[in-house]
């Protein structure tokens, strides 16, 4: 089973797919023109952290931790919130050097 969806993820990876990338675009807009400040507040609540940054593919780093490109910074949105300005997620030591 494992060999198959690795399989399909190749299959995936290798294409293009207009209409996904259609499909975030079209939600992204729905969200800022119809979420208030309230609402988008209410939904940052619900995160523990928001990637900051497009994905690079030049960049691409499999052993990041929640983003895929070294350019992606990491928003600890609790923290964040509470001190009213950015606070930059940092991990913990074991995984940031990939050390044990």
């Amino acid at each position: 089973m494992y060999d198959y969806m690795k399989a399909l993820q190749k299959r995936f990876d290798r294409q293009s797919h207009p209409e996904l990338d259609t499909q975030i675009k079209n939600a992204q807009e729905e969200l800022r023109r119809d979420m208030d400040a309230a609402g988008r507040r209410k939904l940052l609540r619900l995160l523990d952290v928001l990637v900051d940054g497009r994905f690079v593919e030049a960049e691409h780093d499999i052993s990041l931790r929640f983003r895929g490109s070294r350019n992606q910074r990491l928003l600890d949105v609790p923290k964040s919130l509470a001190a009213g300005e950015p606070v930059w997620w940092q991990d913990e030591q074991v995984f940031s050097t990939h050390t044990m």
